[in-house]
């Protein structure tokens, strides 16, 4: 069985130890990388072909799925999760110290995963200071969502895409190379849902304007406005033609603050009341539905500020007007006093606060051509915070956390690193995604018997923002289902059914 094995790892061995019977030599270890250097184009070729062996065997496992199960366009959530190597770790300060004759670490390709970053407790709630260490790779994991947020249940939430690093190292590029795979077995992007390591954080020619040229909806949170955050909700994030860039929508010049700050302020209520002793847990719930309500409306109506897209240029430059210009104009500014009269006998809003210094958004008799590059990073599809984005966002984070915990579990063997006992990044590649395919067979089964309905075909998305089709979702089939708890209180809030 070893030399079987051996054989097959041999063949994607793509950074090779001269033993795997012993630590290596710290006097050894040179020797090692000026090889993998001299045959850099060769191991390279080896990855590639792991990529392709584990990415083949995941379309294989897609490729079951019912046909009324499976679309052209995928909707993805994408995230790495961290492995523990199956040996300890050694500081860079003590590995550079060691003697040529000493041992360095059982598995020296594994890298140090040091995560200090800002996390919410809640969705919505305070960011506190986080920090998590440990050594060993990461696995880089694409799951499959349902094209329709309110249709869950039309597809298995399966991984169709896998990579393999160590922490710190490349995570953007490895999951652009899981997106290229996937548009070259034929298929499109609907939702592209990822955390803020990826998006906005990446560099946008790696990831966001690849994945909008092949059609995909980017959907991203901004973080709070900190001085290690300096681009977060309510800030300005891009300044091209007197207009600014606020969470994703170009805006007019003239918005004001209040309309700029209704995330900061609703963080702000929410913050406020979690701290206020007085209140029981009950009310604070109603009163946080109450906010989100609030919220959705302040959001509606501050669209009447945004430049809307009018046309898409060919290289991915946007032409966009002023809102107070034309006949479906939603403000009556100052500066255009000579536009025909609205639409319909809309009434558009006064706008009070003209720039002293208006840019050519202002003075341009027509539309203004804003290039694809600026504000690339934080463009989105939905118009952030609003319901539908809590829709498709939530979702898609929701469920690629919860297989990354259901991989990690205790009663799965990628939980204790003592049982990936190969040594070497290729070798644990390996054993992560044994892991990764006996777990989508599990889920396959488990939503076959219990979620999946012929009848109701899984939906391609609607590219619309505002959407009107609502699917009913299909019961589960499972006669000793646990009984649910109701509708969750947030999505009692979004259709209205809180009493206020």
């Amino acid at each position: 069985m070893e030399r079987a094995t051996n054989r097959l790892l041999d063949v994607f061995d793509y950074k090779p130890l001269p033993t795997r019977q012993r630590p290596l030599l710290k006097g050894e270890w040179p020797a090692v990388l000026e090889d993998r250097e001299m045959r850099a184009d060769e191991l390279e070729d080896r990855r590639m072909r792991f990529f392709r062996f584990a990415n083949d065997l995941l379309h294989a496992q897609y490729d079951t799925l019912p046909a009324s199960a499976k679309t052209h366009e995928l909707s993805l959530a994408v995230d790495a999760t961290f492995l523990a190597a199956p040996s300890r770790g050694m500081s860079k300060e003590r590995r550079e110290n060691r003697r040529d004759d000493e041992t360095i670490p059982l598995d020296p390709d594994a890298g140090w995963y040091i995560r200090t970053y800002d996390q919410r407790d809640s969705w919505d709630g305070e960011e506190t200071h986080a920090k998590k260490v440990g050594y060993g790779y990461e696995a880089e994991l694409a799951v499959l969502v349902s094209n329709d947020p309110k249709y869950r249940e039309s597809v298995p939430h399966i991984i169709v895409g896998f990579n393999f690093h160590t922490p710190t190292s490349d995570s953007n590029y490895r999951a652009r190379d899981i997106f290229d795979d996937i548009l070259a077995c034929g298929h499109g992007f609907g939702y592209i849902i990822g955390d803020q390591a990826y998006l906005p954080n990446a560099n946008p020619q790696v990831l966001q304007a690849p994945l909008r040229e092949a059609g995909a909806m980017l959907s991203m949170r901004y973080p709070l406005p900190t001085a290690r955050a300096s681009k977060g909700e309510g800030t300005t994030q891009a300044q091209a033609h007197g207009a600014f860039m606020l969470e994703g929508r170009w805006m007019c010049p003239a918005t004001p603050m209040s309309h700029r700050q209704i995330m900061v302020t609703y963080n702000k209520k929410v913050q406020e009341d979690k701290r206020n002793k007085k209140l029981t847990k009950a009310i604070r719930a109603e009163r946080e539905l109450s906010h989100r309500q609030w919220r959705y409306a302040a959001l509606q109506e501050r669209t009447k500020w945004e430049l809307y897209q009018k046309d898409k240029k060919a290289n991915g430059n946007l032409v966009m007007p002023c809102p107070g210009s034309g006949e479906g104009r939603s403000l009556e500014c100052p500066l255009r006093p000579n536009e025909p009269a609205p639409r319909n006998g809309a009434q558009p809003l006064p706008v009070e606060n003209v720039p002293k210094a208006p840019g050519h958004i202002c003075t341009n008799d027509s539309s203004v051509t804003f290039d694809a590059e600026l504000g690339a990073k934080y463009r989105q599809h939905h118009h952030y915070g609003t319901a539908e984005w809590d829709d498709a966002h939530t979702y898609g984070r929701q469920t690629i956390e919860s297989f990354n915990k259901l991989l990690k579990r205790s009663d799965n063997s990628l939980h204790d690193s003592t049982n990936r006992r190969l040594r070497g990044e290729p070798n644990q590649a390996f054993l992560a995604l044994l892991g990764v395919i006996a777990k989508n067979g599990l889920i396959i089964a488990n939503w076959l018997e219990e979620e999946y309905n012929e009848s109701r075909p899984a939906p391609e998305p609607n590219r619309r923002q505002k959407r009107t089709n609502r699917h009913v979702s299909a019961p589960r089939r499972t006669k000793n289902a646990r009984k649910g708890r109701g509708m969750p209180a947030a999505r009692r809030a979004r259709y209205g059914l809180v009493k206020m």
